[in-house]
């Protein structure tokens, strides 16, 4: 049987305001820009728990809440986490940096999803760390020529205070920084700022210049607030160390991006006036959702990563047995059971369930799936941090003297920090680009089938409105919004600097060998991209259309798609549904695109699809190379040919209709192969 691994690679998500969390993000970037608040993640993170309670992912948001409360009890972590997000979503228009906005766009792109918050974490702990093993060299040797920190490393271990060690943290703690006198203390907060990760230091020496202290002293400051303070959560205590440790050592995540307005203020604007400008334009927008109508949630870009092989000996159910299973599954736990999808199936539905019954197997098959899905996106990231870490040279001459052209990662959070950060500064000098309408229609083709800002005559307060419901969304200004959308993605696939083809070529080569080492049979193949469409509401269905003729039309430039994208594109309606959440408003679109693939590779490899297969297949699915396309897809199924046939049904007996439907199926079959053969013949 066929087998595919798809994971997430790229996910930009477009909010709409009056969605409940769209509305919560943009008036964020309104106020802040690329550098967000704590406060931002804290009240995302109660609004996420208050209606997803009791999920698989319900601890892990809670730890992240705890942590983030603990930090912000810490002005000076307060100001480090808003540099810390600047830097991430690239710095700013400057092109060395520092801390600064994209003022010459009214649109920006920045980091979404947990990873924000999961580095914010790792850095703390490089600071925790470094000054713990600084205090103990004091008392034990430590070779600081070969130390390495990398939190997600197998060697990795937290470090712990000596006896003798905490009695200097303790001194330190409890005095200020005049009373320390003897310049021993100074030379340990000295030492650990000199072991920092590169980011650490780059993020405090920004600080520096807004706070009374050093950046030595600030990074104590930091460590020190993380070593004592704690609190009581539910009735037991909970340590800032702990659950700092916690969300530090948890795995990276997808990467998310989102598409925003961008900050309303100016770079030279007083404060003050500026906070009353931000909550005029605030009011009006609130003001005007409390009338609003249309519909809410967001548009959903995915670049996800496709392997396909023939091979597949842990798959052991037919379509027609699952469908035997999951009616048994309805009957036994409930017609909910019919809604279920990998990405939404969770251990505690297996309680009470024989394990020797059809609904089992059915819940351990989407369970099997989830995780395939989640694993093929573990090595997707992996992948990327690995090709940060060590970096890559070219020659830069006959000679073959090398360049460094991506430099090496000191670990694995540098790693990807550096590929979230080139990522988004490079796309908002894209979007800059785009803006002003400079790129030609091959770099833009969705810039130059409808024009751009200029082109629609918009000020910066129209472009918010664009943003505030699905139909100002997807229509406004002939779909401006995902015109740019389809071109970013685009952009990202092709763009040198993303090195998107190289990824895919290392991860296929990793797979391969990582089952030839295991001994199993599977070796994978990277198919020609594909796109799916998948709207949720008929309404948008004229515009993801479009947004598919623009991606398509990349296909025909001088650069195409790598081998081993897929695409999908979603229109997802939703009044409170958070688009951090991808993976649970997008199961029926990964389930309908993975039953085509194996459908695909029935009919090619295995004589043919299960009986029905075909009939069942919903999803409007565009192979982009159609010259290396045969061996994995030979067409579509449209919602047409369905009613066409419907239509030639007769007012006989069943039987007569089916063996009639038999016998015309084979012979037009018969008739299509042999058109196919000849065709193929005379070229």
């Amino acid at each position: 049987m066929s087998r595919n691994e798809s994971g997430e690679l790229f996910d930009l998500s477009v909010p709409t305001l009056n969605n409940s969390f769209g509305k919560k993000h943009i008036f964020g970037t309104i106020k802040y820009g690329i550098s967000f608040p704590l406060s931002k993640f804290i009240e995302e993170l109660k609004m996420i728990l208050k209606d997803s309670a009791g999920d698989d992912k319900s601890l892990k948001r809670e730890k992240r809440l705890l942590f983030l409360q603990h930090c912000n009890g810490n002005e000076i972590i307060q100001h480090y986490f808003t540099i810390f997000t600047n830097y991430l979503n690239g710095g700013g228009s400057v092109v060395n940096w520092f801390n600064k906005q994209y003022h010459d766009q009214n649109i920006i792109f920045t980091v979404a999803g947990g990873n924000i918050i999961t580095l914010f974490a790792q850095l703390l702990i490089n600071m925790v760390d470094c000054f713990i093993d600084a205090v103990n060299s004091q008392y034990e040797a430590l070779d600081y020529e070969a130390f390495t920190w990398d939190i997600n490393s197998q060697e990795y271990e937290p470090r712990k205070f000596s006896k003798k060690a905490l009695r200097d943290f303790t001194f330190m703690y409890t005095n200020n920084f005049r009373d320390w006198g003897d310049a021993y203390y100074f030379r340990l907060i000295n030492l650990t700022f000199q072991n920092l990760t590169p980011t650490n230091k780059t993020i405090l020496g920004e600080l520096e210049i807004y706070e009374s202290l050093s950046k030595e002293k600030l990074a104590f400051s930091i460590c020190s607030h993380i070593l004592h303070t704690s609190f009581k959560n539910k009735g037991k205590i909970s340590s800032a160390e702990d659950e700092t440790r916690y969300v530090a050592q948890s795995p990276h995540s997808d990467f998310d991006f989102k598409l925003s307005p961008n900050i309303n203020r100016d770079p030279d604007d007083d404060d003050d006036e500026a906070d009353l400008d931000d909550a005029e334009l605030i009011k009006d927008l609130s003001r005007d959702l409390k009338g609003e109508q249309g519909s809410a949630g967001f548009l959903l870009l995915r670049a996800k990563t496709l392997l396909v092989s023939d091979e597949d000996p842990s798959i052991k159910y037919s379509s027609q047995d699952l469908k035997r299973f999951k009616r048994n599954c309805g009957d036994t736990l409930g017609p909910w059971v019919y809604s279920l999808f990998p990405q939404t199936m969770q251990e505690s539905y297996f309680e009470g369930v024989d394990k020797r019954s059809d609904c089992y197997k059915y819940l351990k098959y989407l369970y099997d799936k989830k995780q395939t899905i989640s694993n093929a996106t573990r090595n997707n990231i992996d992948e990327i941090t690995k090709f940060y870490l060590t970096g890559y040279k070219l020659a830069m001459n006959a000679r073959g003297d090398l360049i460094e052209f991506l430099p090496a990662s000191d670990n694995s959070t540098e790693a990807i920090i550096n590929y979230l950060n080139n990522t988004t500064y490079n796309i908002n000098n894209y979007i800059k680009t785009w803006e002003d309408e400079r790129w030609s229609k091959y770099a833009a083709p969705g810039l130059n089938s409808g024009g751009g800002i200029h082109a629609n005559k918009l000020g910066y307060r129209d472009i918010i409105y664009l943003f505030f419901d699905m139909n100002s969304l997807l229509y406004g200004s002939r779909g401006l919004l995902g015109r740019l959308s389809s071109d970013i993605l685009g952009f990202f696939l092709n763009f040198p600097d993303f090195e998107t083809e190289k990824i895919l070529d290392s991860l296929v080569r990793t797979r391969n060998n990582e089952n030839y080492h295991e001994r199993i049979n599977i070796r994978y193949v990277m198919p020609p991209s594909d796109l799916v469409l998948a709207p949720t509401n008929p309404t948008f269905t004229r515009s993801l259309k479009l947004l598919k003729d623009l991606i398509n039309r990349t296909r025909h430039s001088e650069h195409g798609f790598p081998d081993g994208i897929r695409i999908t594109i979603n229109a997802i309606e939703t009044d409170d549904t958070p688009d951090m959440q991808l993976n649970s408003v997008e199961h029926q679109t990964s389930n309908t695109v993975n039953q085509y693939i194996d459908y695909q590779y029935k009919r090619d490899y295995e004589g043919g699809p299960d009986d029905g297969q075909e009939e069942d297949l919903q999803a409007e699915y565009i192979i982009f190379d159609k010259k290396r396309s045969t061996q994995y897809a030979r067409g579509k199924k449209s919602k047409k040919s369905k009613k066409s046939k419907k239509s030639k049904k007769s007012k006989k007996s069943k039987k007569s209709k089916k063996s009639k439907k038999s016998k015309k199926s084979k012979k037009t079959k018969k008739s299509k192969k042999s058109k196919k053969m000849k065709t193929k013949k005379k070229k």
